[in-house]
């Protein structure tokens, strides 16, 4: 029987779901990617986001920084800073 990890379940990209909202992402965004698009859908259009944040959630390094006692409180700001950089960052 194979072991179910976190990045098996659905989860993190609900969670990616929300967090990547089109009113966090903002109306000139979606507007401007509707446009170069033609996708109306506003969920397609925040895929991208949903799965940098679901990727950064699932994160071996992240996890680590979140639940691990042991990390230093700066060490742990800077990993969760570093990824989220890497989660928003448009590509």
């Amino acid at each position: 029987m194979r072991s179910v990890r976190l990045f098996d379940c659905l989860l993190p990209m609900l969670i990616g779901r929300d967090c990547a909202s089109p009113a966090i992402i903002g109306h000139d965004e979606i507007a401007h990617r509707r446009e170069r698009t033609g996708i109306d859908d506003l969920w397609a259009l925040t895929y991208p986001e949903q799965v940098k944040i679901a990727r950064q959630l699932t994160h071996p390094t992240f996890l680590r920084a979140a639940t691990d006692p042991d990390v230093d409180e700066a060490q742990r700001h800077a990993l969760a800073i570093y990824r989220n950089d890497v989660a928003t960052s448009t590509e």
